[in-house]
């Protein structure tokens, strides 16, 4: 084995360990809902940010990691403002009263919530089609997308 064979070989299995652990924590669930309460704040959400909002609150221990995983490694380049910081307080509240099944308007962040299972599905069919081992991922966060009782007005 050569040198360039060896360094692909261990390439691709410290990817495919990152990428099983990604896949086998849920962490697309995790990175999708990230997504949704970081909105247009250009800066990703630091660890010490999520496990101060209600989501992390609320989610089990195997939610929490996942977060925190997605959270773990953000952009230093690009660091939350306060005004990114109060955009994630009220996401995050939104949000909290959401799952409560409280109607605070905000259509949009309703059908961005309702997208995120049809994403994951769409990541998986791409994982299918171009990674020779597929990981499970368990669906984790399912919580939010419960049947909820008739919004307040």
């Amino acid at each position: 084995m050569t040198v360039q064979d060896y360094m692909i070989e261990k390439l691709d299995s410290t990817e495919n360990q990152d990428r099983r652990e990604w896949m086998t924590i849920g962490c697309d669930w995790a990175y999708f809902i990230c997504k949704f309460l970081q909105g247009r704040r250009q800066a990703e959400i630091l660890p010490e940010e999520i496990i101060a909002t209600k989501l992390y609150a609320r989610s089990n221990e195997i939610e929490r990691r996942a977060l925190e995983m997605v959270c773990r490694d953000p952009n230093p380049l690009v660091r939350a403002t306060p005004e990114g910081e109060q955009r994630l307080r009220e996401a995050d509240n939104w949000f909290d009263a959401y799952v409560d099944g409280k109607y605070l308007g905000h259509a949009n962040w309703v059908a961005q919530l309702n997208a995120i299972p049809d994403q994951i599905a769409e990541r998986q069919r791409f994982d299918s089609h171009h990674f020779k081992v597929v990981y499970p991922s368990p669906e984790i966060f399912q919580w939010i997308w419960k049947p909820r009782p008739e919004a307040n007005s």
